[in-house]
């Protein structure tokens, strides 16, 4: 798994769209792709799919350390527990 941010992405691959950019990850070996873009949230994009994970509303705040909590979360989840699994259940 490789968590990048939409520059890094961009950077790490030529592509500045998030699927593609993916996609091309993908095919160089990463399992799964959670690339943060900023205050939309993140992208998830692993082999049983892709998600977006985005705030109901726009945060405040200092975000650094956000993506390496954002990175060990979906690492223990990936290497542990299947997506359906991890995913939380929505309420009725």
């Amino acid at each position: 798994m490789i968590k990048p941010n939409a520059a890094e992405i961009a950077a790490a691959t030529g592509c500045e769209d998030l699927a593609r950019a993916a996609a091309a990850l993908r095919a160089r070996g990463a399992r799964a792709v959670v690339a943060s873009v900023g205050a939309d949230g993140l992208h998830a994009i692993t082999p049983e799919g892709a998600w977006l994970a985005a705030p109901p509303e726009q945060l405040c705040g200092n975000p650094t350390g956000a993506g390496d909590v954002d990175a060990a979360v979906y690492h223990r989840f990936l290497t542990e527990v299947s997506v359906e699994e991890a995913r939380p259940a929505r309420p009725h």
